[in-house]
């Protein structure tokens, strides 16, 4: 399904001119994008980790590192893979002596609430910078709209945890039955009660979490950090191919396009790019077609790290999970 979007994304745009734009581009640029993509992810792991309340010398640290960064592998490969990337570095994390299920899982979710927090740090900069270097005025409702429909769909992400938790805690073990039948060697997926009592506690956990202010700066500054890395490889990728977009129409686009990830595709390949090209376009002017190879470039730089950097950090963590 993915495969199909994102086939009908490039031939809705051109393909020759896709082709044409990514063997223009420039390999050391790439090569940066992909070192920000992977300093992104580094950032982003040790954030699951001090939210999490595992020491940096904990003799596990490393362990709750993988876990973050294969949960990340989970995320990119499964329809809906953002609870099942929660759920499975949870639970990882949950059986060894890093942390409790209950502080893996309340960990997990403070991670997240504090990406999402950052989101609108970033894109509220983002909007800013583009005024103020005399962008169109007209797309900033446009661009309002649009990131308004983030931060509702967030919240009514969290309700939904709260409120409806049979149903969550139902997509959970449908998402790590999947995981069990892609990983390596045998892996038995948690019982809907220990998935349903790990829930629970994620609430109570994340109080925890709030009520330490030096881990929650950490895990804020990390949070911020993983979303500039993710900026700045994005405009590599775009620099690559030629085009030299602001900063700020990066940091705006990325947290805009973001509601896309609704759609259940794996890594949200096919409306997240459709999405991040039409905010781009929209705020610098340049047609999908030419912006198509940059977004390539991008998700290669990003999808592709994930996968890779997360395939290698689950084949390490086989012993953990036997």
């Amino acid at each position: 399904m993915a495969g199909s979007a994102v086939a009908g994304l490039l031939y809705a745009v051109g393909w020759r001119q896709v082709a044409a734009g990514l063997a223009s581009a420039e390999p050391a640029v790439v090569a940066l994008a992909v070192l920000a993509s992977l300093a992104g992810t580094a950032v982003s792991a040790d954030g699951v980790r001090v939210a999490m309340g595992v020491s940096r010398v904990a003799p596990d640290r490393r362990l709750a590192c993988r876990a973050a960064v294969g949960g990340m592998f989970v995320g990119a490969v499964l329809p809906a893979g953002g609870l099942g990337k929660a759920a499975f570095t949870a639970y990882v994390v949950g059986r060894s002596d890093a942390a409790t299920t209950a502080q893996a899982v309340g960990g997990v979710t403070g991670w997240e609430v504090a990406k999402m927090a950052a989101s609108a740090t970033v894109a509220v900069a983002g909007v800013a910078g583009v005024l103020a270097a005399g962008g169109a005025v007209e797309t900033a409702g446009l661009v309002a709209a649009a990131f308004g429909g983030v931060c509702v769909t967030g919240v009514a992400a969290g309700a939904l945890v709260v409120r409806r938790r049979r149903l969550v805690v139902g997509l959970a073990v449908w998402l790590l039955a999947g995981v069990a039948r892609v990983l390596p060697g045998r892996w038995e997926p948690p019982t809907r009660e220990r998935v349903r009592a790990g829930l629970d506690a994620a609430l109570e956990s994340v109080g925890v979490l709030a009520r330490t202010p030096q881990r929650l700066a950490a895990v804020t500054g990390a949070a911020h950090a993983a979303w500039l890395c993710s900026a700045l490889a994005l405009v590599l990728c775009l620099h690559a191919v030629g085009l030299w977009v602001s900063p700020a129409v990066a940091l705006v686009a990325l947290p805009v396009a973001g509601f896309a990830h609704v759609v259940p595709v794996p890594g949200g390949l096919g409306p997240v790019d459709a999405a991040l090209g039409g905010v781009i376009a929209a705020l610098t002017g340049h047609a999908l077609a030419t912006l198509a190879s940059a977004l390539v470039l991008f998700r290669v730089a990003t999808y592709g790290t994930r996968v890779v950097v997360g395939g290698v950090a689950l084949w390490r963590l086989r012993a953990a999970l036997r």
